[in-house]
């Protein structure tokens, strides 16, 4: 092989590095991949647990799926789907997550929580950290107690 092909098959394989080709391929192999698990007798390699069918499970779900979809990662979704009949179904209209999670309606629901939880985050952690302060207190409290008592007898 010559310098010049060399020095070609270095640049092609650092463009496809950088435009994600490997990523993609490496997608599509493991969505095929778990297509045809799902039709062989390997049942080690098949899913051991069912999806939980309660509304923060659908919700979560809605999320994931419309995350996959706008971010255009149909391999994965296809695996999920294989791998999980019946699940993972992009639903007809979004607001499905927003809707319980009183959220305003948006195409990125996971960006939405996220930013409603970190607006809260401070009086969460406030809220709490005091709560755990007082409970210590009551425990230390409790403690020193007991062993004055102990130490009475």
């Amino acid at each position: 092989m010559s310098q010049e092909q060399k020095q070609l098959n270095v640049r092609v394989m650092e463009s496809m590095k950088k435009n994600g080709s490997f990523y993609d391929l490496h997608a599509k192999l493991l969505s095929r991949l778990s297509e045809e698990i799902k039709g062989s007798d390997i049942s080690c390699m098949k899913p051991y647990k069912s999806l939980k069918g309660e509304k923060p499970f659908q919700v979560a779900e809605d999320m994931v799926v419309r995350y996959l979809t706008k971010n255009k990662m149909e391999n994965t979704l296809r695996s999920m789907q294989s791998e999980f009949p019946g699940s993972f179904i992009p639903r007809k209209k979004d607001g499905f997550a927003e809707s319980h999670l009183e959220l305003e309606p948006s195409n990125q629901p996971i960006l939405s929580l996220f930013t409603l939880m970190n607006s809260e985050m401070d009086s969460v952690f406030f809220e709490n950290r005091d709560m755990l302060r007082e409970k210590l207190a009551e425990r230390l409290s409790a403690m020193n107690s007991s062993r004055r008592r102990e130490n009475d007898k």
